[in-house]
């Protein structure tokens, strides 16, 4: 008795395509929630290093002026950013000291006291107030010495604030 040969089926069944579409998708959609968390969380970094350098120069200047907030921080776009911190029209070189940021923050305002009511910020913006402590790390207050100066500026989410004091 001679045996018929059978058909052999080499190909997938619906089935497992349809769990290795499954295990695809839900691999996406985890990436696609986690990049921008990432990004963010490195941009509030970016951030926070600039608000540091730039208040850094701040106290560098008051402490080559004799405890004198410059009346001036001057902003070239970049990348990569250049900040200098001066005391006359758009930032001399013989009268600033300049650093380089990353450009997360775009604006740079300075206040030689901190206002009765503090700015609304968001993520670009950086305020240097002379004569400030940070009470702390979302409040900035006024300060007791005149070479106390703090960096107030926003991290995402936009409503978060934060204050680094020297």
């Amino acid at each position: 008795m001679k045996l018929k040969p059978t058909k052999q089926n080499h190909g997938f069944t619906i089935i497992e395509i349809m769990i290795v579409l499954a295990i695809a998708g839900l691999i996406m959609a985890i990436v696609f929630l986690a990049v921008p968390a990432l990004r963010r969380s490195a941009n509030n970094t970016q951030r926070k290093n600039d608000a540091a350098n730039i208040l850094a120069l701040v106290n560098e200047y008051a402490s080559n002026q004799g405890g004198a907030i410059p009346t001036e921080i001057c902003y070239t776009a970049g990348p990569p950013s250049t900040v200098s911190v001066g005391g006359g029209a758009s930032c001399p070189a013989s009268n600033a000291v300049s650093t380089n940021v990353s450009g997360q923050i775009t604006t740079v305002n300075i206040a030689a006291t901190v206002p009765a009511t503090l700015p609304t910020l968001n993520t670009s913006t950086l305020w240097i107030f002379g004569t400030a402590t940070c009470s702390n790390a979302n409040t900035v207050a006024a300060g007791s010495s005149s070479r106390s100066v703090a960096a107030y500026y926003g991290i995402e989410p936009a409503t978060v604030n934060l204050c680094q004091g020297s």
